[in-house]
């Protein structure tokens, strides 16, 4: 198996699992998915889980395009690290903002 297609199919599954929690959390309304929540912190869970969720099913997208980024049009390793990094860091960026925007208080 090439390396280019070992990290296609990494960045496949790892992008499924992005979006079906994201849509689990942000569409299902999903809260206990997310540890770590004093929920009764929050103003408004469901706008929370929405923000939350729809941040996981961009990074999934885009966790997923970087990796047939590598696989079909051939660009470098180097590359695909440093998006890979961003795009999985993603998720914290929304966990945070959603945070702030609907805390109580």
């Amino acid at each position: 198996m090439s390396t280019s297609l070992f990290i296609f199919l990494i960045c496949f599954i790892t992008g499924v699992v992005f979006i079906l929690l994201g849509f689990l959390i942000g569409y299902k309304n999903k809260s206990n998915l997310i540890n770590g929540v004093d929920f009764s912190k929050i103003s408004d869970v469901t706008k929370f889980c929405r923000t939350f969720g729809n941040g996981l099913i961009v990074s999934g997208v885009l966790v997923a395009l970087s990796g047939c980024l590598v696989y079909f049009a051939g660009t470098g390793l180097v590359s695909f690290l440093v998006s890979f990094l961003i795009f999985s860091s993603l998720p914290l960026v929304y966990f945070f903002y959603a945070k702030q925007k609907y805390a109580a208080g």
